[in-house]
């Protein structure tokens, strides 16, 4: 988030918060967050709570981070030979005997978040709860 709001400061125009006060207001909003499973409670130490309205903001943060940082050279090395998202799904055609390599790549962004793959069989391969038919 704040490499974003460093580099984009359409934001100062909106509010006479400075950057560390932004930061600091979202941290404490990260903090904190308890939930209840099975008459115990538990608090989230990683990352932001399913259903939290920052949440959504965070993916969208990290997503675009990881695309800018590691999709452009996996398509210009050709690893990755195509690549299309929706909001954290992601559609890419790659070789099979790629995929171990894309994997490695991907699953090196942050240690809590590990990347998982579909491979098409019979040309048909699920992606967003459906089943696509490739031709």
């Amino acid at each position: 988030m704040k490499k974003k709001l460093l580099k984009d400061t359409s934001w100062k125009s909106q509010t006479n918060l400075e950057l560390e006060d932004i930061l600091m207001l979202t941290e404490l909003c990260m903090e904190g967050n308890f939930f209840e499973y099975k008459q115990m409670y538990f608090e989230q130490l990683e990352g932001a709570a399913m259903g939290s309205p920052i949440s959504p903001c965070f993916s969208e943060f990290l997503m675009q981070d990881l695309e800018v940082s590691l999709t452009p050279p996996m398509i210009s090395d050709r690893l990755l030979l195509a690549y299309f998202r929706y909001v954290d799904d992601i559609f890419s055609i790659a070789k099979r005997s790629e995929l171990p390599q894309i994997l490695v790549k991907l699953n090196s962004y942050h240690p809590e978040i590990q990347f998982t793959h579909e491979t098409m069989e019979n040309s048909k391969l699920p992606f967003l709860d459906a089943m696509t038919n490739v031709k």
